[in-house]
């Protein structure tokens, strides 16, 4: 078993990687409630961690367990006191090595992804699709498949864009980005190229199947999903995007 202080987060599973990723110089860290799963997180520096708690949602909740489902581990590299030697940064999930590098903010996004998918996988709370989320006109508007610079035209065009990877759908069927208040779903557009610009409606089992096909978490809690994705497509509008050129799905949009 592991000498870590008490306040030192563990993995609930007990292994030998386990126990030799605990030796790794541990000196901090906190445990969460979050959207039914207890996540651990830990750090070799103390005040680093405030950069990694920002990263959950804002309704996470402080927890006093100390063993915990998900356990992600950031130690922090950067320079030494020997000339020429830098560190890497390392992170965790469980004993897993999610990344190695000298650069600090590629460590974080690594810890970031790594998180969004724990969460896209096993949230008992919510339905993580891989999506864009914006506000477009007013309007709730989900974005399957779409290219970063489809997102962008609409962004120039006055949308405010609230989530780049994820839409999550909570038990009101509404879609929440990661810190924006929830939003009332308009419109579901899937997208892909095509030779001719058209905008087709989807009927709302086509729709449903649509966000499946992008959910993570899909083949571990199928039922769920699937009756949760349901009822969502009874509050929105489908619609089958195929785009020819920049310019397209603005233009659609507006017809």
């Amino acid at each position: 078993m592991t000498n870590l202080s008490n306040e030192i987060p563990i993995n609930i599973q007990r292994t030998p990687c386990a126990d030799k990723n605990d030796r790794l110089g541990w000196k901090a860290g906190f445990s969460l409630e979050v959207e039914g799963i207890s996540f651990g997180v830990r750090c070799n520096e103390p005040t680093f961690l405030p950069e990694l708690r920002a990263f959950f949602p804002p309704q996470s909740q402080a927890s006093e367990r100390r063993e915990v489902q998900v356990l992600l581990s950031f130690l922090k590299g950067g320079k030494t006191a020997r000339k020429g030697v830098v560190n890497y940064h390392l992170v965790y999930d469980a004993w897993n090595r999610a990344a190695r590098t000298q650069d600090l903010r590629e460590a974080m996004d690594a810890f970031r992804d790594t998180l969004h998918t724990r969460l896209a996988l096993m949230s008992q709370d919510k339905v993580y699709v891989h999506a864009s989320v914006l506000k477009w006109q007013g309007r709730g508007l989900v974005l399957l498949g779409a290219a970063p610079e489809v997102v962008e035209e609409l962004v120039e065009d006055g949308a405010e864009l609230l989530s780049r990877d994820y839409a999550r759908i909570n038990a009101a069927d509404q879609v929440e980005a990661w810190s924006s208040a929830a939003l009332k779903p308009d419109l579901v557009v899937t997208t892909k190229t095509g030779s001719r610009r058209s905008l087709t409606p989807l009927s709302g089992g086509a729709t449903a199947m649509a966000l499946a096909a992008n959910s993570p978490g899909m083949h571990f809690q199928a039922p769920r999903f699937l009756n949760r994705l349901a009822s969502f497509c009874q509050r929105t509008e489908g619609f089958q995007a195929v785009l020819r050129k920049r310019g397209d799905l603005r233009h659609l949009l507006k017809q």
